[in-house]
């Protein structure tokens, strides 16, 4: 505060400094995924907002919560993996973040069912990245996900009733990206699962699909290394951008 007296006039000025919101992210399903949309915060951060020394940046609290029950199919235990995720949660909350996203896709089975027992708001990685699909105008949208996302329709049922035509992948493709996904899991993902990823995408391409969603963070590791004929609607970029938009936007520099 400052107090400026000049005669018999006095100004109080308050100077509020602007800090970003905290953001809390939950990762370690898996740590490599989560640790990696934590970089494109950053990315995102010097790219838009032009983020430079540490203070332009903001406090981030990256849980890598490793959970049992949790493979790379998805959820293996329902009740386990459940009550480890809510515990998570519960963590960031009372850590301080003042806004969370969640580092896995398919986390978000339970997005709907645990967020209303938070005070700190949930960025959902399924609807923002469905809404950048809607906004696109593609008509016939290509998945590729988890075992337990596809299950569950994670994207599906969002997209059908936008009147989105949603093209999935057959068991034995997804047997083949469970083992990419395991691949990245494991730090010895190749050129051969490049390879092999590239071509699921275009099979879907094949079939039709204007665009593809990349509905899995490890996955999303992956799709950076490939040259898409479509558009990739990458859901670790979209969570990590609409997280520094969410702390950052109205900072003023």
């Amino acid at each position: 505060m400052i107090l400026l007296h000049r005669e018999n006039f006095s100004l109080t000025i308050n100077i509020v400094s602007q800090k970003p919101k905290t953001i809390g992210i939950l990762g370690g399903s898996g740590p490599i995924a989560g640790a990696n949309v934590y970089i494109r915060t950053l990315r995102y951060a010097q790219l838009k907002y032009h983020a430079v020394q540490d203070c332009d940046f903001p406090t981030t609290i990256l849980y890598s919560l490793p959970l049992e029950g949790f493979t790379e199919k998805g959820i293996i235990e329902n009740n386990t993996v459940k009550k480890q995720f809510k515990s998570g949660l519960s963590v960031l909350q009372n850590a301080g973040s003042e806004v969370i996203i969640i580092a896995c896709n398919t986390l978000h089975t339970y997005l709907t069912e645990v967020k209303n027992d938070l005070a700190v708001p949930i960025l959902d990685i399924i609807s923002l990245t469905g809404e950048e699909v809607v906004s696109s105008g593609a008509q016939i949208v290509g998945v590729v996900a988890s075992e337990t996302s596809y299950k569950k329709q994670l994207f599906g049922n969002f997209l059908r009733p936008e009147g989105i035509e949603v093209l999935e992948v057959d068991d034995m493709t997804q047997s083949d990206l469970n083992d990419i996904i395991l691949h990245v899991m494991g730090g010895n993902y190749s050129v051969k699962d490049n390879q092999k990823f590239l071509k699921i995408i275009n099979s879907l391409v094949a079939r039709g699909a204007e665009a593809v969603i990349i509905g899995c963070t490890e996955l999303s590791i992956v799709a950076e290394q490939v040259k898409s004929v479509v558009k990739l609607h990458d859901s670790a970029n979209i969570i990590a951008k609409a997280a520094i938009d969410y702390s950052m936007k109205d900072i003023k520099k």
